[in-house]
């Protein structure tokens, strides 16, 4: 049994993938969540360079996909020119 560090549920060590350079030899995220890490291009002006924006860390798998500039502003209401 190992814990999924991205959904928090407890799972059998065969839903996940293995990862020799780990000390338990299995990468720390489910093969589900892992799936669910493709990128999706900015969703405010389409940008297909993004990063990932958590409105809240409790719930890992809620990713906004923002480009830099959409990130600083909309997320942390910085300006970028």
């Amino acid at each position: 049994m190992k814990i999924c560090f991205k959904c928090h549920e407890g799972k059998d060590e065969s839903e996940f993938y293995k990862h020799p350079q780990t000390g338990d030899r299995l990468l720390g995220k489910c093969k589900e969540c892992t799936k669910l890490d493709v990128k999706m291009p900015c969703e405010i002006c389409g940008d297909e360079k993004v990063q990932a924006h958590h409105d809240d860390y409790l719930k890992p798998l809620d990713v906004k996909w923002l480009c830099f500039k959409h990130h600083r502003q909309d997320a942390h209401n910085q300006i970028v020119t």
